[in-house]
């Protein structure tokens, strides 16, 4: 038990990291599209 807790904070970090720089690329993404269906109207 003592091991799982100590190898899931020794990532923890990375993880938290990884699934914020997901979203904020999810988030450029949909930002670009909405921009470029925008353009295309006009």
């Amino acid at each position: 038990m003592a091991f799982n807790c100590s190898l899931a904070s020794a990532t923890d970090g990375r993880l938290r990291q990884n699934s914020k720089e997901t979203a904020s690329e999810a988030i450029r993404q949909a930002s670009a599209m909405r921009l470029a269906l925008l353009s295309r109207e006009n």
